[in-house]
């Protein structure tokens, strides 16, 4: 823990706490966008099942997408053609509830340079808006995006300029001043053209000095952030700064990466479950953007999909119990016992427990368990453009150990690695640090996929499982293991 200097403002009330706002204001001229005397009107609330919110600011929307560099499948990534990130707080939020569609995919079309399309427009070191408009600004972007009409976006940016400013080629960090003409001026340009805006407050940072002037401009950017609540097309305010990200005014490094810029999957977790789901149900119908049966259209077949028999595989013999029927569990390192047994579940589908036991046998800071999936066969099912996503229900039963569960998902011609996709991925750095889950549960989903135009044959979907090998014992639950194909998202 480090203190960064500011006295931080208490937290503002999140759109569920009080009235939605109403659609019928009209906007005012101001000297950042000039007269807007028209707007359209707003969608009325609440929202149908499987409403788009889109996003756009700098990393901390980017990370939940990519780790900052362009998608380029190769050896180097391992082939990897998509990412949905453990450290992006909207993955979270659609983990826990998946009423909503924030779906990206791999594009090289994607005119950022990310080679990533759809609903996350993060672009790590975007800054509010460069003054040789330079396209990786945010408001320079946000018009491009509202044409797209979604009904929600979530607007975040702002620490790049507080941190070195917008003025090309100058380190000269922007005032409170200019980050609220900014922000004041892209939820007009939303407002105009009739989008919902969830805002965000920008989060502490610990990489600038303790007396650091830019604290202050965070602090003040933040109280008039707050204040924006109720605001005519503003749906609600996401801000975690003051009892989850810096309670008392210090920095909790646990919710960061080393960087202490940038969260971490625990900290991604609870502003994603606690501060962005409670305005989504509040303005979003409940429901689900895909079926959770395991019986309906999945290409893994009914039987593997409600996880059924008792013939799976175990790779060692610290493991015991039972495996469902074509999966196979296996101990990377640092497990003393992983005791495994299957549950009855609702109507026909089953869960397998996976109660684990860390020890301290290899010098990695992780245990790592895997629970993978048998091949299986493509042939006659998928074709070359086709588009499929994999998920799977995870539950931490009892302890708090968990550090990481997610999904590989692997297209292969016969065992050659040829593309892959993560589902709630995290890197190595934070498979150690419990994220931070009780007893709950959640869906690791990919994004979609588009088959390639390359020969292959079957599909693997491999699932990690790691803790803090000096942590004590925990249970995990697998069950609904689900791939299935899609409408080609480019066209919604």
């Amino acid at each position: 823990m480090i203190g960064i200097g500011v006295a931080f403002p208490p937290k503002a009330t999140i759109a569920a706490a009080l009235p939605l706002p109403s659609s019928d204001a009209v906007i005012d001229e101001d000297s950042v966008t000039g007269a807007i005397d028209t707007h359209r009107p707003l969608p009325a609330l609440p929202l149908p099942v499987g409403t788009r919110v889109s996003a756009i600011g700098d990393s901390h929307i980017g990370y939940g997408v990519y780790a900052g560099s362009p998608l380029v499948p190769n050896p180097g990534n391992t082939f990897a053609v998509g990412y949905s990130m453990a450290n992006g707080f909207i993955e979270w939020t659609r983990a826990f509830d998946p009423r909503f569609d924030h779906d990206s995919w791999y594009d090289t079309a994607d005119p950022t340079g990310r080679n990533i399309s759809g609903a996350n427009q993060g672009i790590f070191g975007a800054h509010l808006e460069w003054s040789n408009e330079a396209s990786t600004g945010i408001l320079t972007r946000l018009p491009a995006l509202l044409a797209k009409r979604p009904a929600v976006i979530i607007l975040e940016g702002g620490t790049n300029s507080i941190n070195s400013g917008d003025i090309a080629g100058k380190n000269s960090p922007a005032a409170a001043a200019e980050i609220i003409a900014k922000l004041d001026k892209g939820l007009r340009l939303a407002r105009a053209e009739g989008v919902w805006v969830i805002l965000m407050t920008i989060y502490p940072r610990g990489d600038w000095p303790t007396n650091d002037a830019r604290h202050r401009v965070v602090a003040d950017s933040n109280n008039w952030i707050k204040a924006q609540q109720g605001r005519d097309g503003v749906l609600g305010i996401v801000d975690g700064n003051d009892d989850i990200l810096a309670p008392d005014g210090v920095q909790d490094l646990s919710m960061y990466e080393k960087d202490k810029i940038h969260l971490a999957p625990k900290g991604a977790r609870r502003i994603g479950k606690e501060k962005l789901l409670p305005i989504l149900q509040s303005s979003i119908s409940a429901g689900s953007t895909f079926n959770f049966d395991p019986a309906v259209e999945n290409l893994a077949g009914e039987s593997m999909g409600r996880l059924n028999g008792a013939e799976g595989g175990k790779a060692s013999p610290a493991i015991t119990g039972q495996i469902p029927s074509g999966f196979r569990c296996g101990i990377g390192r640092n497990a003393a016992t992983v005791a495994c047994s299957i549950d009855e579940l609702e109507g026909t589908i089953k869960g397998v427990r996976l109660a684990v036991t860390p020890t301290d046998d290899n010098d990695a800071a992780y245990t790592h368990v895997q629970f993978n999936a048998d091949p299986i066969a493509t042939t006659g099912k998928l074709a070359p453009g086709d588009w499929i996503y994999a998920a799977m229900f995870v539950e931490q039963l009892a302890g708090d150990q968990l550090g990481t569960a997610r999904i590989v998902f692997k297209l292969q011609q016969d065992k050659k690695l040829l593309q892959s996709v993560g589902g709630l991925w995290t890197s190595s750095g934070d498979f150690a640090h419990p994220v931070g889950a009780t007893s709950e549960g959640w869906w690791i989903k990919t994004n979609p996929f588009l088959m390639p135009d390359l020969p292959f044959n079957n599909l693997k979907c491999d699932l990690d499982i790691t803790s803090d090998k000096n942590g004590t014992p925990f249970t995990i639950r697998l069950s609904r293991f689900i791939i299935r194909k899609i409408a080609d998202p480019r066209l919604v």
